[in-house]
């Protein structure tokens, strides 16, 4: 997740500013990092925070992706107490190559853009990113 970090003004709810030291005493060490894994599930603490899921316990993606018409919809649920984060969802027609970016302005929610299927992309491939925004930048 690299990047120029930025904030979306656009109806965004404030979320407080993620914090290691904010994680139950039982997830220590290195898995207390944002981009870790506490649960040890695959599901980095930060998407857990920002969808208000609890970083020591497993669970499967918060994201879910539907068609809607001819494009995709992706949805997640949405920690309304989370600050000091920003979201895009990323695209791809590989799996490899992630060209396209845009950036959240609907909490828990995205609607793509091409259409899918006959006439549009027959292949693609959404992923919600989460970052730290950093002061400054």
């Amino acid at each position: 997740m690299s990047g120029r970090r930025t904030r979306s003004s656009a109806g965004t709810p404030p979320i407080p500013r993620p914090d290691p030291d904010s994680l139950p005493p039982g997830a220590g060490g290195p898995s207390r990092a944002s981009g870790q894994s506490a649960a040890g599930d695959g599901v980095p603490n930060l998407l857990k925070y920002v969808t208000g899921m609890d970083p020591l316990k497993p669970a499967g993606s918060p994201v879910s992706i539907s068609e809607k018409g001819n494009r995709l919809l992706m949805t997640w649920p949405v920690n309304e107490e989370a600050v000091g984060i920003s979201l895009k969802v990323e695209a791809s027609s590989n799996l490899k190559d992630w060209t396209e970016s845009y950036e959240v302005t609907v909490p828990g929610e995205f609607h793509d853009v091409p259409e899918i299927g006959a006439g549009g992309a027959e292949r693609r491939f959404l992923r919600l990113a989460v970052m730290l925004d950093v002061p400054g930048e």
